[in-house]
């Protein structure tokens, strides 16, 4: 009987080892997945150059002055070759609408994915993207639009690094630390778990 159980001991833990070594899948990067998400938005902004025409000038700005802004900005411009976007109406003579983007928020967060793997550290991605545009020309106001998406998922933490490429500050994120029990006493109660039962069915079938 007690070979019996430490023969089930011993390939329960080998299976359970071996289901952890399953490839691990290359994850969707932040950046990529934050333009996705913005890609989402490119319908309304198709419609408004076509109804305040492509031939106009847009003054493109945005109130909050941080790299999520100048990204937005970038975005746009490499979104849409054919509008003319321009930084000042100073030198410029034709209709001139202005394109402001404002309560800019790209944001990454971790969460411990809260799922225990002897092989890899599962964490929760989760990506928020948020502004609002405006097009308007002194006090007139054409258009207003408010975009708001989320996208949230789960990768293996050796993955964080190469998710977060990138030099923006929005594409990266900060895990909070783990407590004692999930950081070190249940991987090393597994492991060991798992270590005394093979060891045991090696000196079993010596004797």
């Amino acid at each position: 009987m007690k070979r019996i159980l430490i023969l089930f001991l011993v390939f329960f833990a080998a299976g359970y080892l071996y289901s952890q070594r399953d490839e691990i899948p290359v994850p969707t990067t932040n950046i990529e997945i934050i333009n996705s998400l913005l890609d989402s938005s490119l319908h309304k902004f198709d419609d408004y150059f076509i109804l305040l025409g492509k031939d106009s000038f847009y003054m493109i700005s945005a109130s909050s002055g941080n790299d999520a802004a100048d990204y937005l900005i970038k975005y746009f411009r490499q979104k849409y070759p054919a509008i003319k976007f321009v930084g000042s109406d100073r030198y410029v003579k034709g209709n001139v609408i202005e394109f402001e983007l404002k309560n800019i928020n790209i944001s990454t967060v971790y969460i411990p994915a809260g799922k225990f793997q002897v092989l890899r550290k599962n964490i929760t991605r989760k990506i928020n993207t948020e502004f609002k545009s405006d097009f308007k020309r002194n006090d007139t106001l054409f258009y207003s639009y408010s975009f708001l998406k989320s996208y949230e998922d789960e990768f293996d933490y050796s993955y964080k690094n190469y998710v977060e490429s990138g030099h923006y500050g929005f594409v990266k994120g900060y895990l909070p630390d783990e407590n004692f029990w999930d950081k070190f006493l249940i991987p090393v109660a597994a492991i060991a778990t798992s270590a005394a039962a093979i060891i045991l069915f090696f000196i079993i079938r010596s004797k």
